[in-house]
């Protein structure tokens, strides 16, 4: 929900890169807390020093070859010089999608890694638990962070990530025209009611060109900073299990009619998101943004005009303030776990990069426990904001005020931001009224979580058996799977709540054994649905990548190399494929492998990956549903490209099956290559729909 936000605001800020670095390049760097005569710089990089890349959060400069050489030499003077036979080397932060697609592909990944709101539930299945680390060294989380600001980051079975910013929106408004106006400036504790009739007053038509009180909180593509304003009015945008929307309950419609009806009255304007350059020509009084903003106020306001900053107006319940969702976080599949969470302890829980980092950006520290350093800092770097009312920034965090500007829903997020952007435009068009327009988002959306929620519970045992356990209920690596004698030690399971990450070798499925890497749960009811989606398919280690190695949804009789089989898989290099084993009779012996391609559904290669993989090692043009339909002995396939509108796969199976286990596997199929190549395939939203819960089973 809140992408295009942080693509627009990213961008707006591009036009401060050399002020940031001339502010970064203080004598000394400036740092507070290192002296100027801090130790060399660290290992360079010369033979027998682990290079380990790490994200860093950077908002509100361009990530040049100025910022990123600061940033470099300031990692070489102060972790690497403590880190013996190891180089912390700057990455900017990316997004979720290109880290796991490195991940799956066996590219070298970040093994601190920081990113925002959207990015969230995408990395969630690929994080480490902080949990025993914390544990271990005595960190006290609530003396570092404020109230709420690990919500995000905390799931029942532990904590997955730190906050990479502390301070909350604030307004940055233009005192000069309410001086023309002869409008009072707001107070502190200024209201809803007086906020929308300052904001009014500022609106109207100036020598031709439109003039806007304030930016909406929200745009017409996306309700990100829709829950803050909700929580103003006593409500929620959903409910604390995230499993329903209650956008139709009336503090969320009279949030709603507030803002929709002053963006109806050319009011409230959305721009492209990042209307700080508004602020600067006049045609925009009042802007609630976040980091760039002091940045931004600083160098491109200056002294020209004359402006501050205030809070956000007291809504009818309760005051609130806007926090984001960075954060920083470690992958759990980093080669030496120490060493990242030394990283990430250093760059999250102690000061020197924050320290370092609220002068070359202007920006607040993640620790609210430095909020009040972080006033100081801004005051001795750029003497205009000398009087400017700074402490807008920390009150809501450090009060507990803050709310959170991004949510999601736990059992379909993709699909119900679907339901959301095709309703929201037609409210903010007015086309649809607010009510109107509420109340059929949640109705849509609670039906879909409702069908999520039951095929959800039937994997109850599965979420509470593998929620936050890397390989919980499976065996160790090399013995994952159905004929491991042929599967490559680099094989491994990951499961996390209702995602799953397969790394496997095998050969394939034989006319006498079968090899692969299979997730497999025990499934004993006799009809209903196993679905998932696949979302990524990438050519692991070794040199070849057989057109036959792919990934899907299997169902088999008994764990052993040889047992009845239904599966729907996507290859490398020959599409969508049925692939089916059964018992012949007379003499109940088992079939050849019967293999469906090209007809009755099965889609073709060219529709769903790239193969040869030519410049690229990630196969899947875009993730694809897959699903097996049991109806008895009878099982039927199908895809789809949304989860939505499904296209039978292939004919109907008939299986004899005494027991069934069923689920996610991959194999490389690699006869061609000595039998060392593997591949890498990564599931989401697994689902089943049986009339009894899963159990859990080692496959």
């Amino acid at each position: 929900m809140g992408f295009l936000r942080r693509v627009g605001r990213r961008q707006a800020i591009q036009t401060a890169a050399a002020i940031g670095a001339s502010l970064a390049a203080a004598p000394a760097l400036g740092i507070v807390g290192v002296p100027a005569t801090a130790a060399a710089a660290g290992p360079s990089g010369t033979h027998g020093v682990l290079q380990v890349p790490v994200q860093l959060y950077i908002e509100g400069i361009a990530v040049d070859a100025t910022s990123t050489k600061l940033i470099q030499q300031f990692l070489d003077k102060t972790i690497n010089a403590r880190l013996k036979g190891v180089r912390a080397t700057f990455q900017a932060q990316g997004n979720a999608s290109g880290v796991v697609s490195a991940m799956l592909a066996g590219a070298p990944i970040p093994w601190v890694v920081s990113s925002c709101c959207t990015d969230w539930p995408v990395l969630l299945p690929f994080l480490e638990n902080l949990n025993p680390y914390v544990a271990r060294d005595n960190i006290d989380e609530h003396a570092i962070w404020g109230v709420g600001q690990l919500a995000r980051f905390r799931l029942p079975n532990g904590l997955y990530g730190f906050p990479e910013d502390a301070a909350s929106d604030v307004y940055l408004y233009r005192q000069d025209i309410l001086d023309d106006l002869g409008l009072a400036y707001p107070q502190p504790n200024w209201t809803w009611t007086e906020a929308e009739a300052l904001w009014r007053q500022c609106t109207g038509n100036v020598h031709g060109q439109w003039r806007y009180g304030t930016n909406c909180p929200f745009g017409p593509t996306t309700t990100e900073g829709l829950p803050t304003v909700v929580a103003g009015y006593g409500g929620s945008f959903m409910d604390a299990t995230h499993t329903q929307c209650l956008l139709d309950e009336l503090a969320c419609i009279r949030a709603g009619q507030y803002w929709f009806h002053m963006v109806w009255d050319k009011v409230a304007t959305w721009g492209d998101g990042s209307p700080n350059p508004a602020i600067a020509t006049g045609q925009l009084v009042f802007n609630t943004s976040a980091d760039p903003t002091v940045l931004y106020a600083v160098t491109q306001l200056g002294n020209k005009v004359k402006w501050d900053f205030c809070p956000w107006p007291s809504f009818p319940v309760r005051s609130v303030g806007k926090l984001h969702d960075n954060f920083y976080a470690m992958l759990g599949a980093v080669p030496n776990k120490e060493i990242a969470w030394t990283l990430l302890k250093w760059i999250a829980v102690e000061k020197e990069w924050y320290q370092f980092y609220m002068r070359l950006a202007l920006t607040p520290p993640a620790r609210a426990d430095m909020m009040e350093e972080w006033y100081a800092v801004l005051r001795s770097t750029a003497p205009i904001l000398a009087g400017k009312q700074l402490q807008y920034w920390g009150d809501p965090t450090l009060k507990g005020e803050g709310v959170y500007d991004y949510e999601f829903f736990q059992y379909s997020p993709t699909q119900a931001q679907n339901l959301v952007s095709n309703v929201w435009p037609n409210i903010w068009n007015r086309k649809t009224g607010v009510t109107s327009g509420f109340t059929q988002i949640a109705k849509q959306i609670n039906a879909l979580e409702i069908s999520g929620a039951a095929t959800a519970s039937a994997l109850g045992g599965i979420k509470a058996g593998l929620a936050g356990v890397r390989n919980g209920h499976y065996p160790e690596p090399t013995r994952n799977g159905v004929g491991s004698a042929s599967t490559p030690a680099g094989s491994l399971i990951t499961v996390r709540g209702r995602s799953a990450t397969v790394i496997a070798g095998g050969s394939g499925f034989g006319a006498t054994a079968d090899s692969c890497v299979f997730a497999g749960v025990s499934f004993t009811p006799t009809q209903g649905d196993f679905v998932c989606r696949l979302d990524a398919l990438a050519l692991g280690s070794g040199p070849h990548l057989s057109q036959w190695a792919m990934a899907g949804l299997m169902a088999r009789n008994d764990l052993s190399t040889v047992a009845p089989t239904a599966l729907v898989a996507v290859t490398a290099g020959d599409g969508l494929c049925v692939l089916s084993r059964t018992i012949q009779t007379p003499g109940d012996i088992l079939g050849p492998p019967v293999i469906q391609l090209g007809a009755q559904g099965l889609l073709p290669q060219s529709d769903l990956t790239v193969y040869p993989a030519a410049g690229t090692r990630s196969l899947l043009r875009r993730p694809v549903w897959l699903r097996l339909s049991r109806q008895g002995e009878n099982w039927r396939a199908a895809s789809s490209f949304d989860g939505s509108h499904w296209t039978p796969a292939g004919a109907p199976v008939s299986l004899q099956m005494a027991g069934c286990w069923i689920g996610p596997f991959a194999t490389a199929n690699n006869l061609g290559s000595g039998g060392k190549g593997t591949v890498s395939a990564s599931f989401s939203l697994l689902s089943a729909t049986p009339t009894q819960d899963v159990q859990i089973g080692r496959a």
